[in-house]
């Protein structure tokens, strides 16, 4: 994806001591991550090392216009701070974890050797490694 921007349009009415109603066009966009994986050799095995997350969540446009939309507005701007900075945090710690989770399993699921007839067998363990490309940002 080279963009990722999520829509709502909601209608409201709100009947208090008076009447307020409108509707706006609520979007996240602009959402932007990457991710980053070391990994080494040890003992003839492949291990992970640093897993590192950058999530930006983007902003919220409520696309709210007159009295009932400078209301809603003061909303989108704690949206947009507070809120915003929770899901950041707790969308790089969940990306951090499920990465070490599933890549690790899968490092430590890979058999280096491979048996043939008669006994023989070859032994593909890794001695070294290293790269010069990284992981692309996904957004």
């Amino acid at each position: 994806l080279n963009s990722f921007e999520l829509g709502f349009h909601l209608r409201y009415k709100v009947k208090e001591i008076i009447t307020l109603q409108g509707a706006c066009d609520l979007k996240i966009k602009n959402a932007k991550g990457s991710a980053s994986v070391s990994v080494g050799v040890s003992g003839g095995a492949l291990q992970l090392g640093s897993v590192g997350a950058s999530i930006s969540p983007g902003k919220l446009d409520t696309g709210c216009h007159g009295i009932t939309g400078a209301v809603i507005n003061l909303v989108k701007d704690l949206f947009n701070g507070l809120i915003m900075n929770t899901i950041k945090h707790a969308g790089e710690d969940a990306l951090k974890s499920s990465i070490k989770d599933s890549l690790g399993k899968a490092l430590s699921g890979i058999t280096w050797t491979l048996p043939f007839n008669d006994g023989v067998e070859a032994d593909f363990s890794p001695q070294s490694i290293s790269s010069s490309s990284t992981l692309s940002s996904f957004t």
